[in-house]
């Protein structure tokens, strides 16, 4: 249009309504994406193949595709009303089709196709067989899969052997359609393909898919390609019968299972018989087609602990028991961490070793676990970063041996130890080093320390994890600290505090941690160099605050009138830098006071004489 309601005169002339045009290059050499029509010099793209539209004047472009839809049963005028995957501008119900059998992101039983609005709906469910609904519309037809029950006739009729093999369960693969035998080309032949092929030969697994075998030029089928989970091997999609590009040495074989004919212990076994891998249990999807792996009353049964084969209760090889089955956990990746967890799950507070494995023998069942992933405070597995139960790669031999050693923890009340003359007790000598060690040049370094050498040194961690400053112990329920610590993050939520830790990355098994019901700044804080004082309140745990014993006791604090001359030293003990690396492991440093001469600012300036309320 060149103004409103003018319309200017167009070049291009009106197309012959009875003459077919086609959109291709008239000329003798075609592009490498594009083919020739045959008896014509008209040249098509590759993608116009088997596309179900004819293309070229006398239809060449759609001879020998492969007919999708004898995999499906016909309703005419029905549309399914459960929707899995919507799909437009589909050209017709053979491209549908098409897009049913090759669906990877769920297993298609169903579709219906519009052919006026040209739309592809697929669907998981069945009206035939699984009870779907469906609705009038003229315009749409249902197609259902045909599933092994409905193909008695075609499965006869195809079949499947080994040859040329020692044992009768490995060797070359051939297949029979209507009589005559031939070989399968071993274009994208996998082991996915392999375990269809053993299945349908009554082997519950592949164990190996072999290429290049030796054949004639025979073939019946190529480019097999099989999503696992098919029941015969012409359910998989394929070229078609007998088309192949394969030469005399491009035969498929494979080697199935036999030592896994009854599934348990190496394999769950389905209500319909079937084995299938333990990793598939409880995974949202129905792997053995009868809903068995997926029990939701079984899935969310609580996990069971126990040790085996030891010579008392607190020690042995550790089993599991997920989805009513007992197995074991792997060694690998095994920490200390989820020792922890399954010590508490037995009852035990103590100091979990894992001990050398096989030392209790090898289980049987699945392995349903590697590296757990716990930190060490949860109260059970389940809350553990666990993957994925299961999955291992592990064997046997490689089962995870346990002792749940008894705690440590004195059974004396914190009142009976409190008295003035108990405070600052040790039962660990600090010296973990020769003392000929030299000090190291900066000021931040120290030795490490025995655990237990400092009782009354506790850890304050944000968000449980990160180390954030020391403290240290003087009541049941009271600590010191450095004010400063607080300042950045006042929700005191997020804060623990944690007595008796040695090894900040490893769960020693004395260890006492506790959330802060509040925090008091000494009056006068202003910063780091102005009253840095500050006494936190420990909620109660169990009706009791810190437990004392070897590892865990309270700390001294000076009278009011202790003096602190110059020369005097000091230690400090806590976790962070040595100057040279980080640690993980509690060390401690001697410093020595200095003359009010010798500070850049004087101690009363740095905390001010006054006592506390």
């Amino acid at each position: 249009m060149v103004d409103e309601k003018v319309r200017q005169n167009c070049d291009i002339p009106v197309c012959n309504k009875g003459q077919v045009v086609f959109d291709v290059q008239d000329h003798e050499e075609c592009d490498k994406d594009e083919t020739i029509c045959t008896g014509t010099k008209i040249c098509i793209s590759k993608e116009f193949l088997c596309d179900y539209e004819k293309d070229c004047p006398d239809g060449s472009d759609e001879l020998n595709c492969p007919n999708w839809l004898r995999n499906f049963t016909q309703t005419r005028g029905k549309q399914i009303q459960h929707v899995t995957e919507f799909l437009s501008f589909v050209s017709n119900s053979q491209n549908c089709g098409k897009k049913c059998l090759q669906s990877r992101n769920f297993i298609c039983n169903s579709f219906s196709y519009d052919i006026s609005e040209k739309i592809c709906l697929l669907s998981t469910e069945q009206a035939r067989t699984g009870g779907a609904n469906l609705t009038n519309v003229d315009s749409s037809d249902y197609y259902e899969r045909i599933r092994p029950k409905d193909q008695e006739e075609k499965r006869d009729a195809f079949k499947v052997r080994l040859v040329g093999g020692g044992p009768p369960w490995e060797g070359k693969i051939e297949v029979s359609v209507g009589g005559k035998w031939a070989a399968i080309c071993d274009d994208g032949w996998n082991i996915s393909a392999a375990r269809v092929l053993c299945r349908q030969l009554g082997y519950p697994n592949a164990l190996r898919s072999w290429i290049g075998m030796s054949n004639d030029r025979n073939y019946l089928m190529d480019d097999v390609k099989c999503t696992g989970k098919e029941r015969y091997l012409n359910e998989c999609l394929f070229n078609g019968w007998g088309k192949h590009d394969c030469g005399p040495n491009e035969a498929a074989g494979v080697q199935c299972a036999v030592i896994e004919r009854e599934c348990f212990p190496k394999k769950f076994k389905c209500n319909s018989s079937h084995c299938i891998d333990f990793k598939w249990i409880c995974d949202g999807e129905d792997d053995c087609g009868d809903g068995s792996d997926e029990d939701l009353v079984k899935c969310k049964l609580p996990v069971e602990v126990r040790l085996v084969n030891g010579s008392s209760i607190d020690r042995g090889r550790l089993e599991v028991k997920f989805y009513g089955i007992w197995g074991t956990v792997c060694n690998r990746d095994f920490t200390v961490h989820d020792a922890a967890v399954v010590c508490r799950m037995l009852g035990k507070q103590g100091v979990p070793i894992i001990e050398p494995y096989q030392k209790y023998g090898s289980g049987t069942g699945p392995i349903w676990l590697q590296n757990p992933g716990c930190s060490g405070d949860e109260e059970e597995l389940t809350r553990c970063r666990i993957r994925r139960w299961g999955y291992s790669k592990c064997s046997h031999d490689e089962d995870v041996a346990l002792y749940c050693k008894e705690s440590v923890f004195s059974t004396v009340a914190p009142k009976e130890i409190l008295s003035s003359t108990e405070c600052g007790r040790t039962f660990v000598s600090f010296r973990a080093r020769d003392p000929r060690h030299g000090y190291l040049a900066r000021v931040v370094g120290g030795f490490e320390v025995r655990h237990g050498a400092y009782p009354w040194t506790a850890a304050i961690k944000l968000d449980n994890t990160r180390h954030l400053c020391g403290a240290s112990i003087i009541t049941p329920f009271h600590l010191i600290s450095a004010a400063h610590c607080f300042e950045d993050v006042p929700d005191l939520s997020l804060y623990s505090v944690v007595v008796g830790d040695w090894d900040t990355n490893a769960h020693d098994g004395t260890e006492q941690k506790f959330g802060i019901e509040y925090v008091s700044f000494v009056p006068g804080y202003e910063n780091i160099l102005k009253d840095d004082i500050a006494i936190i309140k420990l909620k109660s745990k169990n009706d009791s605050g810190i437990l004392f014993n070897k590892y865990v006791q309270p700390i001294c604090l000076p009278n009011a009138d202790a003096a602190y001359p110059a020369g005097m030293k000091c230690v400090i003990s806590g976790w962070g830098s040595m100057g040279t690396r980080n640690f993980l492991q509690m060390f401690f440093i001697f410093l020595q006071l200095y003359a009010h001469s010798m500070h850049f600012q004087k101690t009363q300036d740095v905390y001010r004489l006054r006592k506390c309320q």
